[in-house]
């Protein structure tokens, strides 16, 4: 990789799911958000490979460097989590619909009702107690952020019914049990399906992949990182060799720990991208690319885990 003058220790420091990698500012051409972008499908092409877009007329292949190391694609991982807020919905409209059962058939009440013991409650807590968590899958946007905190409430409200209704069951007031049943149906879960809502659209819309685009003797390449987050000085010093529990890997070319820094950064070669046995070369001509069909989606795989300080 060519090291250009003023730039010869400057990293570009960017994330992938909860580790820090970097790779050399001098490979960087630059940096394009993938939702400003027509990405169009490649046949016969491995996992990694998105597709390939036009660049102010010149045609690039796009690689997503989460699936080249393991991991779920961005994508996949935002789906995961808006199905598992789709199921926690479903629970909660089952759980109003089981205590208005309970109440009709003059029977025991045997869900939840503590609201940090539903699955819901135990997710949240545990999203809301780990900021870096927080801040990962909101993108640190503010409205997500907010919806996310407006959802304790009516999720405590709904779940502080249960006694209320065994106590009119208890006093024989079946009226007031359906009136506070009724009420709370229209009201906090209303509230809650509705944020909830919003939260699915915005994580859909917010947690696109950012491409950083590569160059290295006039070719180009778009690899898909989850965000990039500020441009450091790694002296020559500062740099190991990658632990032999983590393999070997062209594309890495070391780890490194900044100054005042606990977290380890993976460095990446980004001149061997251009010489890995499955990069896919295009056309750079005019015009935007031609359609193909579309690949049908992998099935998604758990994330494999964060080895690197381990291994250390």
């Amino acid at each position: 990789m060519t090291q250009q003058h003023g730039t010869s220790n400057q990293w570009l420091v960017f994330t992938l799911s909860d580790q820090k990698y970097a790779v050399h500012v001098a490979g960087v051409r630059e940096l394009t958000p993938s939702r400003d972008h027509e990405i169009r499908q490649l046949p016969q092409t491995p996992e990694h490979v998105v597709g390939a877009l036009s660049l102010r007329g010149r045609v690039i292949a796009v690689r997503d460097l989460r699936t080249m190391i393991g991991l779920n694609s961005l994508d996949a991982e935002t789906k995961e989590i808006i199905q598992l807020l789709e199921a926690r919905e479903q629970d909660h409209i089952k759980w109003i619909d089981e205590l208005k059962r309970s109440v009709n058939e003059n029977r025991e009440f045997t869900l939840a009702r503590d609201p940090h013991k539903c699955a819901f409650g135990k997710w949240y807590d545990a999203l809301v107690s780990d900021e870096g968590r927080l801040q990962k899958l909101t993108n640190s946007n503010f409205t997500l952020y907010r919806l996310i905190g407006q959802l304790d409430t009516p999720h405590k409200t709904i779940h502080s019914i249960a006694d209320k209704v065994t106590r009119f069951m208890r006093d024989g007031d079946t009226d007031a049990a359906h009136r506070i049943i009724d009420q709370t149906s229209q009201q906090e879960l209303g509230t809650m399906m509705s944020l909830l809502g919003q939260i699915r659209e915005l994580l859909h819309s917010l947690r696109k992949p950012l491409i950083i685009v590569l160059e290295s003797d006039n070719r180009q390449l778009g690899v898909q990182v989850d965000s990039v987050d500020s441009v450091v000085r790694i002296q020559p010093d500062q740099i190991q060799p990658l632990p032999d529990r983590l393999g070997q890997s062209a594309l890495f070319t070391g780890i490194a720990q900044l100054k005042d820094e606990s977290e380890l950064l993976m460095l990446l070669d980004g001149a061997n991208f251009f010489t890995d046995s499955t990069l896919i070369d295009v056309p750079s001509t005019e015009g935007p690319c031609q359609p193909e069909s579309k690949r049908p989606e992998p099935a998604s795989e758990p994330a494999k885990p964060r080895e690197l300080a381990a291994a250390m």
